[in-house]
């Protein structure tokens, strides 16, 4: 599709469509930025025909772009938030905790405290691991919510953070907020 192309992307809209996904900034065989004109068309165009916006901000959203989120440059606000930024190396969590900690627990309070403070009310999905469960028995699988967490390396530990801050800021502030 061409971005700026609002009337294609109309025409490709059909009862089925769900939502429209995009990066704000591509970084795959050079940097390209979607114009403030395409995301603000984008965000009509799911508007009008009752569908999401989601925005895909893994490469350049937490002050990359200048601001928090790059959708602020075009003053749009994304319907969906998926939070999968974590560094996920079990062994550099045994061989570096504080580094992972930090990283893994500080992106996940930016982001929710960025969001309340811009009184954005996007859906956070905050994705979490099979790791918080630690060394399951094959009795236990397949793991359910009734599954004790019983995390066994500083990884996991973090990726419990990350949804406990997340129902604090669900039950402190209204956030929306989905734990997987």
């Amino acid at each position: 599709f061409n971005l700026g192309d609002h009337k294609g992307w109309e025409k490709a809209i059909t009862s089925r469509t769900a939502a429209i996904m995009v990066e704000t900034i591509m970084g795959e065989g050079g940097i390209k930025v979607i114009p403030d004109y395409c995301l603000k068309g984008l965000r009509k165009l799911c508007n009008k025909k009752n569908i999401l916006l989601i925005l895909d901000e893994v490469q350049c959203g937490i002050g990359r772009s200048g601001k928090f989120f790059a959708f602020e440059h075009a003053k749009i606000k994304p319907d969906i938030v998926f939070h999968l930024a974590s560094n996920a190396d079990v062994r550099d969590s045994f061989d570096n905790p504080i580094k992972i900690t930090n990283n893994n627990n500080l992106i996940t309070v930016n982001l929710l405290e960025n969001i309340r403070q811009l009184k954005q009310d996007p859906l956070i999905i905050i994705c979490s691991t099979s790791e918080v469960y630690g060394a399951v028995t094959k009795k236990e699988i397949p793991i359910d919510e009734n599954q004790r967490i019983a995390p066994v390396n500083p990884y996991a530990v973090t990726k419990i953070a990350q949804d406990l801050i997340s129902y604090v800021y669900f039950k402190s502030y209204g956030t929306q907020v989905i734990r997987l």
